[in-house]
């Protein structure tokens, strides 16, 4: 589970910091110690309509890679319009 704090942090870089809209196409770029406040930060860039890219530096379990390109699929599939 995500604290609070991850939470905020993830809402203060997605909103203010890099000042995120629909459609924006960014990267997220960390390591494994930053699993849980890089999923955070992706979730809330997907909220706000942006299509976030990870790039993971160092050694990152192939299964978490796997994930995240499949949920991202799945979201840049439903908003196709086809």
């Amino acid at each position: 589970m995500i604290g609070k704090r991850l939470e905020k942090l993830a809402y203060v870089l997605v909103n203010h910091s890099f000042e995120l809209n629909k459609n924006d196409l960014f990267m997220i770029s960390g390591s494994h110690a930053a699993t849980q406040l890089i999923k955070e930060v992706y979730r809330q860039a997907i909220d706000v309509g942006a299509y976030p890219y990870v790039k993971w530096s160092g050694g990152i379990g192939r299964n978490i890679l796997q994930k995240i390109l499949r949920k991202t699929t799945q979201i840049f599939v439903s908003r196709c319009k086809i």
